[in-house]
């Protein structure tokens, strides 16, 4: 987890499956939204919310997002880096 209340950037970069190209491959900002919600164990959870649980990603000022199709040999998926936000 990160020190609490620092500000966040989240970098993405999406490797598609193959068959993800044309009329099936995903818009970049649709991809974006169900990894930053699932960053509860880094982010930690938004205080206020009251009986739900929400992902405290208030606190992400920057993404940094990519797409592409897998290279030979390569598994699709998605590499993600969180680290604090340093922009002024």
């Amino acid at each position: 987890m990160l020190p609490v209340g620092c500000r966040v950037q989240v970098e993405v970069d999406f490797v598609l499956d193959p068959t993800q190209r044309g009329r099936t491959e995903p818009d970049l900002d649709n991809l974006i939204k169900s990894p930053v919600d699932a960053l509860e164990g880094v982010l930690g959870v938004r205080s206020g919310t009251g009986d739900r649980t929400e992902v405290d990603n208030v606190r992400v000022d920057r993404i940094v997002a990519s797409k592409r199709p897998a290279g030979p040999g390569e598994d699709p998926g998605a590499r993600i880096v969180v680290c604090e936000c340093l922009l002024g």
